[in-house]
């Protein structure tokens, strides 16, 4: 008998004595074909829905079936009608295998052979399948980087020959796979496989994805050899995959795909703001950026900036220098933002301390002179320091390098 975790084993001995059949399916069964162990459990069996919900006294999903967690196991149960229905939704032949309580095997399609093989293979003609769902293709990369698998030749061939077609893909469909691919496990593989296939031009155009600079090249390189050491995150590994076309109008690339708001976001600051986070170079200058942006925008630009550390391989030394300041200026209380200042806009005009126009901009900058003196942050110096600074009309660069000579 083949060894499962018990709940697992129990689970198929109740359907075997209640007169039904069940099966391993999916990942769950090529895994322990291996003696390996799957993250989730898939199982199937040829009793009802509603019998199974009734000999497990557990309520079904939206999609029939059933799931729950015991023994530390996700185990996922599905109802099938016939046999073929085990694999009437499979596209590749490592999917299309199932296994029994006893270890008995069904493989229709010599699954098992390609699995010793480490093979992606198509049940049907490749090029029919890429040719009626182009995003198959990309299914198929997902499907590699995961398994740590090589696409079969002919379904390599069949994938580069249809992959032009992902280009008339319908854009969200187009971004939740490509998604998936940046997700899974072994994404650098299939970072590296969306290049070799051809896929580029569907995710930025045809033009860009023909013209890479050498820079570009450079990043995506990088980018595919420490992707897997990223959070898995959508947000951050889009704006790393979109980084990598710095000064190449990012976030217009980024807006081809219909993604989330958080991603477009975090683009578009990674394009603006993340050289400046990048060369912070002091805590006073961090309290600048702070007040102008606020704390959870600095916070996600700096995790970006720890991920392009990464990448690159690049020093901690900065970053970790701004984790040391951020800590001290969050434990120590000193003023941080204009509201913290004793004096407003209203008063600076009213003593006569900056024009009505120019109130607001004069405020930002009595901040900023506080982040550099705290011990300033006193009504009387800080009219003192705006009169003197209006009298002298200095520009800002010049005035930072002079507070920073006192």
């Amino acid at each position: 008998m083949t060894l499962y975790p018990t709940e697992i084993t129990q689970t198929l001995q109740t359907l075997e004595r209640a007169g039904n059949t069940g099966y391993l399916v999916g990942d769950a069964a090529r895994l322990s074909l291996f003696g390996l162990r799957p993250s989730v459990w898939t199982l199937a069996s040829n009793a009802s829905p509603e019998t199974l919900a009734a000999l497990f006294a557990r309520p079904l999903s939206p999609d029939g079936s059933l799931r729950w967690e015991a023994g530390g196991q996700q185990v996922h149960l599905r109802s099938y009608r016939r046999k073929e229905d085990l694999w009437a939704d499979r596209v590749f032949t490592c999917d299309a295998v199932a296994l029994s309580l006893h270890g008995a095997v069904l493989d229709p399609f010599q699954g098992q052979q390609d699995i010793r093989a480490r093979s992606i293979r198509t049940i049907a003609a490749p090029m029919e399948v890429f040719a009626q769902d182009p995003l198959q293709i990309l299914r198929a990369i997902r499907r590699a980087g995961e398994t740590g698998y090589t696409l079969e030749p002919q379904t390599l061939r069949a994938a580069k020959k249809q992959a032009k077609a992902l280009r008339q893909a319908e854009p969200h469909r187009l971004r939740e796979e490509t998604e998936a691919i940046l997700l899974s496990p072994g994404a650098g593989e299939g970072l590296t496989l969306l290049g070799q296939i051809d896929c580029l031009p569907a995710l930025i155009g045809l033009k860009r994805a023909r013209v890479m600079k050498r820079r570009q090249l450079r990043a995506f390189a990088d980018l595919r050899q420490h992707l897997d050491e990223l959070p898995a995150e959508p947000a951050l590994r889009w704006a790393m995959f979109y980084l990598c076309f710095q000064g190449d109008h990012m976030l217009e690339l980024a807006r081809r795909l219909p993604h989330q708001e958080e991603t477009l976001t975090l683009v578009e600051d990674g394009e603006r703001l993340l050289p400046r986070v990048s060369f912070l170079r002091s805590e006073a200058a961090l309290k600048d950026f702070l007040a102008r942006y606020g704390l959870a925008r600095y916070q996600r630009l700096h995790r970006l900036a720890r991920a392009q550390e990464l990448v690159l391989g690049a020093s901690e030394k900065a970053s970790q220098s701004r984790e040391a300041w951020l800590a001290h200026i969050l434990s120590s209380g000193e003023p941080l933002y204009v509201q913290d200042l004793p004096l407003s806009a209203e008063d600076l005009v009213q003593e006569q301390a900056a024009d009505p126009s120019r109130a607001q901009a004069v405020l930002e900058m009595l901040a900023e002179y506080v982040h550099r003196f705290p011990e300033a942050n006193q009504r009387e110096t800080l009219l003192a320091v705006a009169r003197t600074e209006l009298s002298g009309g200095l520009r800002t660069a010049t005035r930072k390098l002079r507070w920073k000579r006192k």
